[in-house]
Order: structure tokens, then sequence, then C-alpha cells
């Protein structure tokens, strides 16, 4: 039984498959939430200052546990950031609050480059302290146009 479940973010991307597989999980009451995420060192530049970075990450993790707490009313969700290396603050942070489960995405990895393995991922899954499900992101599907839309484009030609 999961009893304590940390969600790492690295932004909104997987918020529709971690809620999914949440919902799959189907929680107990007692089920205790942390989102984490963690502010890395580079983030913070000239263009954008640490305080904007903290700025920017307490707006992250407030949204999700908002967006969590609609959707699990009944679980007890709270959320926290850090600033240090993602792949040492989560194996950390799981270790200290004494994790059942980590919930993540490809952490590091942006555009489409975001349904491969980040190297946040490769460095938690074998230090993490509990098991580790690595999310990705649902595949858009690209249909065909329809008959009707091939027909109206044909005509105004």
């Amino acid at each position: 039984m999961i009893s304590k479940l940390l969600i790492a973010v690295e932004d909104a991307h997987f918020m529709d498959v971690t809620e999914d597989f949440i919902d799959r999980l189907h929680p107990e009451t007692s089920v205790q939430v942390k989102v984490f995420h963690a502010i890395e060192p580079d983030e913070a530049t000239t263009a954008s200052p640490i305080e904007e970075c903290r700025q920017q990450a307490a707006a992250l993790v407030d949204s999700t546990c908002k967006r969590l707490r609609k959707r699990f009313p009944n679980l007890k969700i709270q959320g926290c950031f850090v600033e240090g290396l993602a792949k040492q603050a989560i194996v950390e942070e799981a270790t200290s609050w004494g994790a059942d489960l980590i919930l993540m995405g490809p952490y590091g990895k942006l555009g489409a480059d975001k349904l491969l393995l980040g190297s946040v991922a490769q460095s938690v899954l074998p230090n993490s302290p509990c098991s580790v499900v690595l999310l990705r992101a649902q595949k858009t599907m690209h249909t065909a146009p329809s008959t009707a839309t091939f027909d109206q484009q044909r005509a105004s030609n």
C-alpha cells in the first residue's frame, strides 16, 4: 500500500497523465502527496535571477497542488521546492520524507525530447529509496482530414 507519494515536477506538461495514474491507484484518504520541484543551479541567469526562479517554482508547485486538490479532495497534498541538483534533491527528499513511490516525467528534457529518458530520471532510478514510475505524455493522435473537409477544400479551388 502506498502511504506517501512524491511527485517530482519540472513543469505542468505531465499533469494529465499524473492525475490519471493517481486515479488508477485508487488512493485511500490517508495517502499523503508531496509535489516537489528542484531549482537547478543553472536556471538562475542574468536574464532570470534566482528570485524570479523561486517565484516561478512556488507558482508551479502551488498550481499543481491546487489542481490535484481539486481532482482528489480527500488526499493530503502539500508542496515544496528546493534549490539544488534535481537528481540529488529528489532522492534526498524521497529518503528523508519516507516516500513509498516517486512519480516523475523525463525530468530535464525539453520539447520533443520529453519522450526520452532525461539524465535526472536516469540518476533517480538506481538511487531511489523506493519505487519510481516514469510517466510519459500522451501521444497526440494525428487523424486524416474528414471527407467533408476534403470535399470543402476541393470545392473552394
